[in-house]
C-alpha cells in the first residue's frame, strides 16, 4: 500500500466518523448502534396556550401577528430572532427575558423562532442568529446580530426611544 492509498483511507474513516457523530444526529437521524442514545427532535417547539406564548414579560411573535403586535405598536419593539436550536440563542435568552420584566409597559419585548416562522426572517433578512432588531413606528430603528451583551440592546433601546 502506497502512501496516496493510505491518506484516501484516513480520510474516508474521519469523514465516516464525523457524519455519523455530528452531522446525522444533528438532523435528528439515530445513528446509535447499542440504542442508548438519545436524540432530541430538530422541531421548533411552539407554545400551545396564551399563557405560555407570554412568560414573565417576554411576548411570543410569530407570521401571523407580527404586524398587530409589532409594526402598529405605538412604544418601541425589540425582537429576538431565534430558533430553539441555536446554542448563542438559548444564551441570550435570560439576558432578552430580563430585559422584557425591566422594561413591562415602556416597551414591548418579544422573540420570533425564525424556523416556526420563515416569512418574517426572511422579509426582514435574517440570515444570521441570533439577530436582534428595535422597532419604533413600524420600522427597524436598529439591528444587532450576534450574542450581545445587556448594555448594547439597552443602548439600542434608549435610541429608539429618542
Amino acid at each position: 500500500m502506497n502512501w496516496n492509498s493510505f491518506g484516501l483511507i484516513v480520510l474516508i474513516m474521519v469523514a465516516w466518523f464525523a457524519l455519523n457523530r455530528w452531522i446525522l444526529p444533528a438532523c435528528g437521524i439515530n445513528t446509535c448502534m447499542s440504542g442508548n442514545c438519545v436524540v432530541l427532535p430538530h422541531e421548533p417547539m411552539t407554545p400551545n396556550t396564551e399563557e405560555e406564548k407570554t412568560m414573565n414579560g417576554l411576548l411570543e411573535f410569530s407570521d401571523i401577528n407580527f404586524e398587530s403586535e409589532v409594526l402598529q405598536s405605538s412604544r418601541p419593539v425589540v425582537v429576538d430572532f431565534s430558533a430553539a436550536w441555536c446554542g448563542p440563542c438559548k444564551m441570550l435568552a435570560p439576558v432578552v427575558e430580563e430585559l422584557a420584566n425591566e422594561n413591562a409597559g415602556v416597551a414591548k419585548i418579544g422573540k420570533i423562532d425564525v424556523d416556526a416562522n420563515p416569512g418574517t426572517a426572511a422579509k426582514y433578512g435574517v440570515s444570521s442568529i441570533p439577530t436582534i432588531m428595535v422597532f419604533k413606528n413600524g420600522r427597524v430603528v436598529d439591528t444587532l446580530v450576534g450574542l450581545q451583551p445587556k448594555a448594547n440592546i439597552q443602548e439600542a433601546m434608549a435610541r429608539a426611544a429618542l
